[in-house]
């Protein structure tokens, strides 16, 4: 990993909620049933996702499929507020690998494209993108959240090395394809994206209306998943249909899958002042360089 300041290096000191050493989880498989909105996804065999769940569990200290519950600063709290959260958008959920595998697949996802968590948490969405072969970046507020996401990479970097280079089970990973950064959804530049998750269970309607703002400029054909619908407030989405993945507050949790139809009209501005991930210092940003 690049050496920054602002995160310590943290490998030999695991954030307080990753399993003890020799804790063992079991191994859901991603349920591939019927048929997918967008076809041509990638969709791993159970050999496939054996792979993956031992090298992303052993990044996050035996946690795949458990959440890491970590808590968040006042400082932290008041950064969410200045975000707008105004009833719990810094409430902490995971959805499931196995729900995310399904959701992949469900939306046409296939390796080189760009890829965005956006409320990533401790990163493992984004980690889970570009382990199938996507290019991606998570952006997370929350400091101590962040922090796991850096101690997840360490490792993550250390067991990718050590992979086979014959290994075929899994798609061919980007090099420096994963970066997480520190920041607001509201400030980094996601419009390049092929495909955006947002985890907006918890969001206030003003901040719905706020972040559809800003992805309505995403480009046409991309894919942006999330709790709420977009297209009732802005004519650029279309909604593809839904979609149920297993998450940490339900096994049958809902996603609205959009897809950008059309690009706002050329009398109105595109948004400004948002900062592109690779101009980002090493204060905001972590990049894996394998």
């Amino acid at each position: 990993l690049e050496p920054d300041s602002a995160w310590p290096m943290m490998q030999p000191s695991p954030p307080q909620d990753f399993a003890p050493a020799g804790t063992r989880e079991e191994l859901v498989l991603a349920d591939y049933a019927g048929s997918a909105l967008c076809p041509g996804g990638v969709k791993l065999a159970a050999a496939a996702q054996a792979k993956l769940f031992e090298t992303v569990s052993s990044a996050y200290g035996h946690r795949y499929s458990r959440v890491l519950h970590l808590e968040i600063s006042d400082e932290d709290k008041a950064a969410f507020a200045a975000d707008g959260s105004t009833r719990g958008a810094d409430t902490y959920g995971e959805l499931l690998p196995h729900g995310f595998l399904r959701i992949m697949w469900h939306t046409g996802a296939r390796a080189g494209q760009r890829f965005y968590d956006l409320g990533a948490g401790s990163g493992k969405l984004a980690t889970l993108a570009w382990m199938l072969g996507l290019r991606s970046t998570g952006v997370e507020l929350a400091t101590l959240r962040c922090q796991a996401a850096r101690h997840a990479l360490c490792k993550l970097e250390e067991l990718t090395s050590m992979l086979d280079s014959n290994e075929k089970r899994l798609p061919q990973r980007l090099p420096h394809g994963l970066d997480q950064i520190q920041g607001s959804i509201f400030e980094i530049d996601f419009l390049d994206a092929d495909i955006v998750f947002l985890s907006s269970v918890m969001f206030s309607g003003k901040m719905v209306e706020k972040f559809g703002e800003l992805a309505r400029w995403m480009k046409p054909g991309s894919k942006l998943i999330c709790y709420h619908r977009l297209d009732v407030l802005f004519p650029e989405f279309r909604v593809l249909g839904e979609c149920k993945a297993a998450a940490s507050w339900s096994d049958e949790s809902m996603w609205i899958v959009h897809e950008l139809s059309c690009r706002p009209s050329e009398l109105e501005q595109p948004p400004t002042g948002l900062r592109k991930a690779e101009d980002l210092d090493s204060t905001h940003r972590i990049c894996l360089r394998s």
